[in-house]
């Protein structure tokens, strides 16, 4: 009888190498705003654990790849969208840039890569929101 084939577990936590670099993407993201550091890093961290199913779905790459990471699904859309109200809507649209940031290598690729991402997945809800318009 042939084994079956073993499934690698997906750990669900953060590489230890992405808390540092997210602690500092926090101070510099609430730097103009009214919320400070230690929230934003709390709050991110709540977001993640509330929904565990959709940020620890898949395992973390090896490495940033930021042809890979610029291409969104769908699915991404409509997790930003159920949020319902607008703070919870931010967090997840957050909590969808910083899922495709994070690898093992270097914990978390923010300083050259959120604002791309940042961009490419306004673009990409408003061409979701525009094709789900025509229908």
């Amino acid at each position: 009888m042939a084994e079956e084939p073993r499934l690698t577990p997906i750990r669900k936590r953060l590489p230890k190498r992405a808390l540092i670099p997210l602690m500092e993407f926090c101070e510099w993201f609430t730097k103009n705003g009214e919320e400070s550091p230690t929230e934003l890093f709390r709050k991110l961290l709540e977001c993640m654990l509330k929904y565990k199913e959709y940020f620890f779905d898949q395992p973390w790459p090896k490495r940033f790849e930021y042809e890979k990471v610029r291409h969104f699904e769908l699915r991404e859309a409509y997790f930003i969208f159920e949020g319902g109200e607008e703070e919870e809507t931010f967090y997840r649209f957050l909590l969808v840039i910083l899922k495709r940031l994070i690898n093992y290598e270097e914990g978390l690729t923010w300083e050259l890569a959120f604002e791309w991402i940042y961009r490419d997945l306004v673009e990409y809800l408003e061409k979701v929101i525009e094709e789900k318009g025509e229908e």
